[in-house]
């Protein structure tokens, strides 16, 4: 059991999974603020390239100083969401984000969405 959330392509019965986090809370609650959705249900929403790089720049800006950890992607509690320490194991989650979700945004359409979902 845990927090485990996808980012998918297409549309439900065409849908590829582009993207899987496990227990990644911080790039969770960034997500959820984004979107403006309730913190303590399930979430599914699309995400713009624009929100993407959003995402893609404040991960780099954390990764630069980690001193902006707890400003740019706080850790969020919650039920099988793991740790909310700003450890090696935070830092690594957003190196693989960067480096996996880098090439995502580089080859979306200006006008395309993606879609993120979450079980827990």
């Amino acid at each position: 059991m845990g927090l485990d959330m996808w980012l998918m392509s297409g549309n439900d019965k065409k849908a590829k999974e582009l993207m899987y986090w496990r227990k990644a809370n911080q790039i969770r609650n960034w997500i959820v603020t984004q979107a403006n959705a309730d913190k303590d249900t399930n979430v599914t929403c699309e995400l713009s390239k624009v929100e993407l790089n959003a995402l893609l720049i404040d991960i780099k800006s954390v990764l630069d100083d980690n001193s902006m950890a707890s400003r740019l992607l706080p850790t969020q509690n919650g039920f099988f969401f793991g740790s909310t320490d700003y450890d090696n194991y935070y830092f690594a989650e957003l190196a693989d984000t960067l480096k996996n979700l880098k090439p995502i945004v580089t080859n979306m359409a200006e006008d395309d969405k993606l879609t993120y979902t979450e079980w827990w």
